[in-house]
């Protein structure tokens, strides 16, 4: 009997330490955990700090190439940081002339670099980077045959496309162009930016651009009228057509810098005859800018913005005494993965849910445009290409995904809608 007791004594005694150290490993990871809205200084990028630097993703790396330095040197070294361990590689360095003021894009599994200004002139030329084997190919050059060179224009992807807007091409006017590549052989013409609106007053440089699911934004920058702008506007591939936004949150500047998480934009930095550190976020679906964490690196101008997995990315770029080479990590309010559903009737329904190879999707009130699926982090995970409808009904093939919760994000002209569904 003595003996049972003890036995259960030593059990309740093990099971009291047990919970200790749980609760104790439990408080220690919330207490360290990454608070929302910080910046979180990361390894300082290992080559000459710099400005008018490209970037991008792809898959869960950030790439970084080109640019200018402190001794006004033009540069065309590679490179990749691996946000797992915190670490940066040197790549193969870009092939084409060394530049400043290029532009960059993905499309798929595959970087674009391309215009720019070599030191001497304004260029067109583009190349394609695989990182898989850490090699460039040289592609079609930017627009037709009598497109005008020219550097410090914006870029977006959108699906299976890189889009290329405005820029500064040496007329009394700039540029307010917007062009879209394959990736392989061909570059399409598309709605200008602003819709026919002013060129001295539209037409741009250095403004910062994101895409938000299949919609790509483009604002601020500077114009020929030696003006610092602050207007906000969207693309529509669907309708190949811009819409104006809700202006930027800050003062009109150029040379900001801006990526998107989990369906929102934020954008911040920059210069208005001073240098600046606010950041802002938009939310598209209220259309509205609200002031976050300010940029811990300072105010700088010149900078890279990118995200991957619900971080956004941000660093190098001068201030008003040096060039910089540090990198910081953005965590945002949320990493739920979108904005809450913007739907509140049932105006959308999507079924069966849970879904199995098919999942259909009925709209009442609004006409879908464009779908997104993003993962419960914000990641998207697939764009259906086709949309077969059936009836009154829109079908989309959900073979390809995983078991699991996700997020059906649909886009309607001035409207999203997200609804919550799970593949078995």
């Amino acid at each position: 009997m003595n003996s049972a007791i003890t036995k259960l004594y030593r059990l309740k005694v093990f099971s009291l330490i047990l919970f200790i150290l749980t609760y104790s490993l439990l408080y220690t990871t919330t207490l360290f955990a990454q608070s929302p809205n910080t910046w979180t200084q990361k390894a300082s990028f290992p080559g000459v700090p710099r400005v008018s630097t490209v970037s991008f993703t792809i898959g869960s790396k950030v790439y970084i190439g080109t640019g200018q330095d402190s001794s006004s040197n033009l540069l065309s070294d590679f490179w990749e940081y691996d946000p797992a361990v915190n670490a940066w590689t040197q790549l193969a360095d870009f092939t084409g002339s060394a530049r400043r003021g290029a532009v960059g894009f993905v499309i798929g599994l595959k970087g674009y670099i391309g215009t720019g200004f070599d030191g001497t002139a304004n260029l067109l030329d583009f190349y394609e980077y695989n990182p898989s084997i850490n090699n460039w190919n040289q592609k079609k050059k930017l627009g037709n045959p009598t497109s005008l060179p020219r550097r410090d224009a914006s870029a977006f992807t959108i699906g299976n496309q890189g889009y290329v807007v405005g820029g500064y091409d040496g007329t009394i006017t700039w540029n307010k162009e917007c062009w879209a590549y394959d990736g392989d052989t061909t570059w399409l013409k598309k709605g200008d930016l602003g819709n026919g609106g002013s060129a001295q007053s539209i037409a741009r440089r250095w403004a910062v651009s994101f895409t938000i699911d299949t919609l790509g934004y483009v604002g601020c920058g500077y114009n020929y009228s030696q003006d610092w702008r602050k207007d906000f506007w969207r693309y529509n591939t669907i309708t190949n057509a811009w819409t104006q936004m809700a202006n930027f949150g800050g003062t009109p500047r150029s040379n900001a810098l801006a990526f998107a998480i989990n369906g929102k934009g934020y954008a911040g930095t920059g210069n208005d005859n001073d240098f600046n550190n606010d950041f802002w976020e938009f939310d598209p679906v209220n259309n509205t800018w609200m002031q976050v964490a300010d940029y811990a690196g300072g105010a700088i101008i010149g900078g890279i913005g990118v995200s991957i997995n619900g971080k956004g990315y941000a660093g190098l770029g001068r201030d008003s005494i040096a060039y910089r080479n540090d990198f910081w990590e953005y965590t945002p309010d949320s990493l739920i993965g979108v904005n809450g559903p913007a739907d509140q009737n049932l105006s959308v329904n999507v079924f069966p849910n849970p879904c199995g190879e098919m999942l259909y999707i009925k709209s009442t009130k609004y006409e879908v445009q464009s779908i997104v699926i993003r993962n419960t982090i914000g990641e998207i995970v697939y764009i259906p290409q086709l949309l077969k409808c059936k009836g009154d009904y829109i079908v989309i093939n959900t073979s390809s995904l995983s078991h699991g919760i996700y997020f059906l994000v649909l886009n309607s002209g001035e409207r999203k809608v997200v609804k919550k569904f799970m593949k078995k």
